[in-house]
């Protein structure tokens, strides 16, 4: 699990430096706060699958992927669309 942790968050840092340094949008700080509680979504839906796989509940591990998930996808498609419309 130390491997997927550093991984996602390596991915993450690469993805904040390139936004703050070469990115065309500018974003506000709320637009930043649900950019961040997107990506949280979407490594609880990552850990709660992976955790629930090790523990053998499957049903559970799809389940709680699924609402994380779908959760994660609302917040992303939210930020994407005031950052596209912050552009124009």
């Amino acid at each position: 699990m130390f491997w997927i942790g550093f991984i996602v968050c390596a991915a993450i840092a690469v993805g904040v430096f390139f936004l703050l340094t070469k990115s065309p949008f500018k974003l506000t700080w709320w637009q930043w706060v649900l950019a961040a509680l997107a990506i949280l979504a979407f490594f609880a839906a990552a850990q709660h699958m992976f955790g629930s796989f090790a523990e053998n509940e499957v049903k559970s591990a799809w389940l709680g992927f699924t609402i994380f998930g779908i959760i994660g996808i609302i917040l992303a498609a939210i930020t994407c669309v005031f950052a596209l419309r912050s552009k124009e």
